[in-house]
């Protein structure tokens, strides 16, 4: 057997025994590079919730089918499998077009068949998406894109990525466009202020590399500040040696609102090495300048620049007219860089009831923690938003779960989710009661910390959600109940008989579906655990 033929019977998928990449690179490269045809991108739409709801046996069965239908109905063409449910064909003409239409229609009509017969009176099935949601899928069938080279030196690759880009689009899925064709400074006449900078931030928020030449030519071009600023932050986004170097030249700008930007913009890009650069800026003359250098210092992580930022929180800092939000912005930078160290001079400035800000000092205390910040949270009697409890001592942590356990409330919850180890016995039955009691998002951050610290339930927690469910008591979504199903099906020794009534006979079928898969996995810890004591017996 030659070579090339060797080859090819290698490059067969193993499910269709249809070419595989090799063979599909190859025909793409000849077909529609060398010789203007055409290719046409298939996969099977809705195919992943179909295999998760039925199984890889049938969804394999599927795709075996699909191959068939292609191989075919658009033959004498190419026909390749890709893998998974992704096809490609390559012919000339508008034969070869027909052909793959044909396939389609033939594949829309026999997939009902794959349904059990309560799901093909329906229209196809209920299920959960990618995304966790519950929802209705109907029957599967073809998304077809067909493509040809879009200039002479194209390339395969880039065949491909524009088929996948054209597969969302056809999907109805927002695909980014190129912004940089647009951002020709000589294209900008008659344009208002408002679309340039419109058009410079998207670039920005596409992250789109190719700009970057066009949005430093209007950085250090002759326009306003208010469009050179929004370049800035543009280049700032997009990053790279280039829009580093724009904006280390940026950081000498006449205006104060373009130098606030490059500040905010060299941090975004540069990250830790922007650290000295900004902080050269600590004595501009614009209070703006200088709270983007405080919060800019924290956001590199730069511990060196601390001595700074302590001088400007304590209402030192040279040319000064607008204290508090300067105070405010260099507490932000000390709580950002979190030095374990900085706690003793916060500690200082909480003790004392003249500083303003107070709340912001309190806050940094507490992003920076250990036993200082604990002592400071205890004094206060209030949670904080946030607490580093990195450090904090046995005592002080004790006194932090009383706290927490004063009243549900969502801070107190993301309080005990950071705390090391296991919560007390005291916690554990605190929260299981609150089951009863809490709603809306507060209960399923408290379903979830009940998982995150593998709290296990007990009968008392069925019976608390299932009595608010049966008085009609409306603060508990479906999702919410579903999330507490599951963390129900965790626990050894929950009766079966609690997912009865009201949960199985619910309305909605997301609570169905998980009150029966809670069962399920419960079901198979009990067959499990009678299956190792038949063996051992």
């Amino acid at each position: 057997m030659g070579g090339s033929a060797l080859n090819s019977q290698l490059d067969l998928n193993p499910l269709t025994g249809l070419p595989g990449n090799r063979t599909i690179r190859r025909e793409l490269e000849t077909t529609v590079i060398q010789q203007d045809g055409v290719a046409a991108f298939l996969d099977i739409t809705g195919f992943k919730p179909f295999n998760d709801h039925y199984g890889l046996s049938l969804g394999d069965s599927v795709i075996r089918r699909l191959g068939e239908i292609l191989h075919y109905s658009v033959q004498p063409f190419f026909t390749g499998h890709v893998g998974g449910d992704d096809f490609v064909c390559a012919g000339h003409g508008q034969d070869f077009r027909d052909r793959v239409e044909r396939a389609r229609l033939e594949f829309r009509a026999v997939s009902p068949g794959f349904y059990k017969n309560r799901d093909r009176e329906a229209g196809g099935i209920e299920t959960f998406d990618r995304y966790g949601g519950y929802r209705f899928f109907p029957f599967l069938d073809l998304t077809v894109v067909m493509l040809t080279r879009a200039k002479p030196e194209e390339s395969v690759e880039n065949l491909c990525q524009r088929a996948c880009v054209e597969k969302e689009r056809v999907r109805g899925v927002p695909v980014p466009g190129k912004l940089s064709p647009l951002l020709d400074t000589s294209g900008f006449v008659g344009m208002s202020e408002r679309d340039v900078k419109a058009y410079l931030e998207a670039a920005g928020i596409l992250r789109e590399s190719e700009a970057v030449p066009s949005v430093r030519k209007v950085l250090e071009g002759d326009f306003s500040w208010n469009i050179r600023k929004s370049a800035a932050l543009s280049l700032g986004r997009i990053g790279g040696e280039e829009a580093v170097k724009a904006l280390l030249e940026a950081l000498g700008d006449s205006s104060p609102h373009v130098r606030t930007r490059a500040v905010e913009g060299l941090v975004l890009a540069w990250g830790s090495k922007a650290g000295s650069h900004v902080a050269e800026l600590a004595r501009d003359p614009s209070t703006w300048v200088r709270r983007a250098v405080f919060r800019g210092m924290g956001r590199t992580g730069w511990r060196a620049g601390l001595p700074v930022l302590y001088k400007a929180a304590a209402g030192s800092s040279v040319n000064s007219r607008n204290t508090i939000p300067e105070r405010t912005a260099a507490l932000e930078g000390i709580a950002l860089i979190g030095d374990p160290d900085s706690a003793a001079f916060l500690a200082g400035l909480c003790g004392n009831q003249n500083y303003q800000p107070g709340g912001d000092a309190f806050r940094a205390l507490c992003a920076v923690g250990g036993d200082q910040a604990a002592a400071e949270v205890l004094k206060r009697g209030v949670i904080p938003e946030n607490i580093r409890l990195e450090g904090v001592s046995p005592a002080c942590l004790s006194g932090l779960e009383k706290l927490a356990l004063s009243i549900p409330e969502r801070k107190g919850l993301r309080l005990l989710a950071g705390f090391p180890g296991e919560l007390s016995a005291t916690s554990r039955t605190t929260l299981r009661r609150w089951l009863g009691c809490t709603g809306g998002d507060l209960f399923l951050q408290l379903v979830g910390l009940l998982e995150a610290k593998a709290i296990p339930a007990d009968a008392s927690c069925a019976a608390r959600v299932s009595a608010r469910l049966e008085r009609g008591d409306n603060s508990l979504d479906t999702h919410s109940i579903s999330r507490f199903l599951v963390w129900l099906s965790h626990s050894p020794g929950i009766p079966p008989g609690v997912f009865l009534k009201p949960f199985l006979r619910m309305t909605s079928g997301q609570v169905r579906f998980a009150a029966a898969t809670a069962l399920s996995m419960l079901g198979r810890g009990l067959t499990a655990e009678h299956s190792e004591k038949s063996f051992q017996d």
